[in-house]
């Protein structure tokens, strides 16, 4: 059985940051109104999610939710 430890809406099994929540914006820039689950993959914390993003898709902003 998988527990799944959510804080500051990051989730985390057994001390292993998992991926987080994450808002985009639209073309004319107002907000979505779903954040999206985005996948760690070997990121340590949001950040690191928001900054992979934002360099794999330049001129698209991002937000952490």
């Amino acid at each position: 059985m998988m527990t799944f430890i959510v804080a500051d809406r990051a989730a985390q099994s057994k001390g292993t940051f998992k991926g987080c929540y994450i808002y985009s914006f639209k073309k004319d820039g107002s907000r979505c109104k779903t954040a999206t689950w985005c996948e760690a993959y070997g990121a340590k914390n949001a950040e690191e999610v928001l900054s992979r993003l934002q360099k794999l898709n330049p001129g698209k902003k991002y937000e952490i939710a």
